[in-house]
């Protein structure tokens, strides 16, 4: 399939380079080490959450996905977070397998592995 727009309009349909290798690697790299404060709130932590995986920036997608995993490890996720949790794995595993030269299940597999 091939999509085609004029140049002129990349900006205003948010695409963006794709990510590079040392910034995929680094990415993975800094997952485990990532913390960051959430609010505790559950409605509200949702909603920033949802606001990082709309961004699309596989930074913000892999602070979901750090901060979904540590909540799951400690109790139960919600439905609407483990929905959450599942989209932005698969994107961020998206990102990495172009990046790193992977399938996309290996990719999970290293995203696993660096929160583990």
């Amino acid at each position: 399939m091939t999509i085609e727009f004029p140049v002129e309009n990349v900006g205003l349909i948010g695409l963006r380079e794709p990510l590079g290798r040392s910034a995929a690697q680094s990415i993975l790299d800094s997952m485990g080490a990532l913390s960051q404060s959430e609010p505790e709130n559950w409605s509200r932590r949702f909603k920033a959450n949802e606001e990082k995986l709309a961004s699309g920036r596989p930074e913000r997608l892999a602070e979901v996905v750090q901060s979904l995993y540590v909540r799951k490890s400690k109790s139960e996720l919600s439905a609407g977070e483990r929905k959450l949790l599942l989209a932005a794995s698969d994107l961020l595993a998206g990102e990495l397998s172009v990046a790193l030269g992977m399938t996309i299940d290996a990719a999970l597999e290293r995203i696993d592995q660096q929160l583990s």
